[in-house]
């Protein structure tokens, strides 16, 4: 499946690609709510997953995440969980097909940060960690 409808279904698996070794931890495999925290424009970038390939989602990656940061900084894992559980936090997923066809942000998010630090944590508590 190589495009994408501009509706994102409940259904659809959602990837937040993880920079920060302090957003997860490696020995219980779990993710911590930092690692859905909204950057300074209350969004935070995902890339929608569903029906690709680990491989193709490590391009994905290389090219259009990783492989564009100024930073240098490569991602050290993923968090994946669906739609339908960002939803739940009252937080909507909504297509930005920039830089990738793929490519959505999560909105919705408070000016408030303890307000934003629950729903974080509710999407961490909801996703799976993939670690590189």
């Amino acid at each position: 499946m190589n495009s994408a409808t501009s509706v994102v279904q409940d259904s659809e698996k959602i990837g937040r690609f993880i920079f920060s070794q302090d957003h997860f931890n490696g020995t219980t495999k779990r993710v911590k709510y930092a690692a859905f925290m909204p950057a300074s424009d209350k969004k935070a970038s995902v890339y929608r997953i569903d029906g690709y390939t680990e491989e193709q989602i490590i391009s994905i990656d290389k090219e259009f995440v990783s492989g564009k940061r100024t930073d240098g900084k490569e991602s050290k894992g993923r968090a994946d969980l669906f739609a339908k559980k960002i939803r739940q936090s009252q937080l909507e997923v909504v297509s930005d097909p920039v830089p990738h066809i793929r490519h959505a942000n999560i909105e919705g998010y408070s000016s408030g940060k303890s307000e934003n630090k629950l729903k974080a944590l509710e999407l961490a508590n909801s996703a799976t960690l993939v670690q590189k």
